[in-house]
């Protein structure tokens, strides 16, 4: 009869963890970010048991699971995982081939529509009413340090979800035939504005071209800046994610402020190294009473 492996639930130690850790030969190196990422989620109580285990070949040479175990020793608090031993040697370089489940995913389970362009609106509205700034990181950069892990972000979606949908359906009704305007952009800004202004006419002014009377109007000055233009090699060229969201925010200040520019310009300085969204984002953040509490711990 062929040998099987075992299976069990155990509750992994720092001390388990470390000796655990001595059998870990001729594994991939880790990645000390997301030992740092798990060993955060650990801290907070976010992390729960999963599926996938903790593996052990029949020589006892540990095959999944180094990052897990090295964040139980830096969050320094025991966690259960399912552990399994005597797996075929073999099996080895068959290992982290699937599909890693999204935010998208996360959300569709959830019973949420259009989850793709959800779970991008929300990661950024969230990040930035996280860090009380906006910054070209958190609006360009996927894996900044500086991000909200899946687990935060679904918190958010939960908390601010008639906002977040409306935003989603909006940008994904006007933005989707744009050329112009991101649906990700146009579904930020709608979240971040619409709560304090009427912005949703002006985003289907950049969008769509239509209604704009003046070239000193904010719509026209922001439909210029985002146009794609084409070299003489026919090769189109289009402003990155962090410059559509600087200048989308500039020209949505002048919006709702009622002012008009000859030219939309903005230049990094040392004191405003990216451009503010004109709104309050105390909003966005007293729904979620850890960020709140370290709002009013840093005033």
């Amino acid at each position: 009869m062929k040998h099987l492996p075992t299976a069990e639930v155990a509750t992994v130690t720092p001390q388990l963890a470390r000796a655990w850790l001595g059998s870990n030969t001729g594994n991939r190196p880790a990645r000390a970010s997301g030992v740092k990422r798990y060993a955060e989620m650990m801290q907070r109580g976010a992390w729960h048991l999963s599926p996938d285990a903790i593996a052990f070949d029949r020589d006892g040479r540990l095959l999944n699971g180094q990052h897990r175990l090295q964040a139980v020793i830096m969050a320094d608090t025991p966690q259960s995982f399912i552990v399994v031993r005597d797996l075929d040697n073999e099996g080895f370089m068959f290992y982290d081939g699937g599909f890693r489940r999204g935010l998208s995913d996360h959300l569709a389970t959830l019973g949420h529509k259009n989850t793709n362009l959800l779970a991008s609106i929300a990661r950024v509205t969230a990040n930035i009413a996280r860090a009380g700034v906006a910054s070209r990181a958190l609006v360009a950069v996927s894996n900044s340090h500086d991000r909200l892990e899946n687990d935060e972000i679904l918190a958010f979606v939960d908390a601010y979800r008639d906002e977040l949908e409306a935003a989603t359906r909006f940008a994904s009704n006007t933005a989707n035939r744009s050329t112009v305007m991101p649906a990700t952009v146009a579904g930020v800004v709608t979240a971040l504005y619409g709560v304090e202004h009427e912005i949703e006419g002006f985003i289907t002014q950049v969008c769509e071209g239509i209604g704009i009377a003046d070239r000193r109007q904010p719509a026209h000055l922001l439909r210029k800046r985002l146009e794609p233009e084409f070299t003489n090699t026919a090769r189109v060229v289009r402003p990155q994610r962090f410059e559509i969201f600087a200048y989308t925010f500039l020209a949505a200040n002048l919006y709702v402020a009622g002012q008009s520019r000859a030219m939309l310009k903005w230049v990094p300085t040392k004191q405003m190294p990216f451009p503010q969204p004109d709104v309050d984002l105390a909003f966005w953040r007293e729904r979620m009473p850890e960020w709140a509490d370290e709002e009013e711990q840093a005033a």
